[in-house]
């Protein structure tokens, strides 16, 4: 196996369990308030359907046309939360402020961390 191809699974699956942590907290916190409509299975599920179709696209399409570092950021951090927040608002059926919230959150911090383990 390629080292990309692992850098790229390892990605994936750091993505995977952060953003999945994150949205278990959010829910947890809201499950009572602003996500009481949410089932935490469901929850779960897209938050990784979310994962596993956006990480591919920027590591394997974004990557290989973007060069300069901070437009490819900005671009790949976009798509993610759009697409993710589109998942999350058709596959919970909750509104678009609520699934940009969860989407942009788990995002971020998926982002800090991706960003501090490449740091270290």
């Amino acid at each position: 196996m390629s080292d990309y191809i692992y850098q790229f699974l390892t990605a994936l699956f750091t993505t995977a369990v952060v953003e999945l942590l994150i949205l278990l907290l959010i829910w947890y916190a809201t499950r009572n308030t602003i996500l009481k409509e949410v089932q935490l299975g469901r929850l779960l599920f897209f938050g990784l359907i979310g994962s596993l179709l956006t990480l591919p696209y920027i590591w394997f399409i974004f990557y290989n046309f973007i060069e300069n570092r901070s437009i490819f950021t900005l671009v790949t951090e976009g798509f993610a939360i759009t697409v993710e927040a589109a998942i999350y608002r058709l596959g919970l059926r909750i509104n678009l402020s609520k699934s940009l919230l969860l989407s942009g959150i788990s995002n971020l911090v998926s982002f800090i961390t991706g960003s501090l383990y490449n740091f270290l």
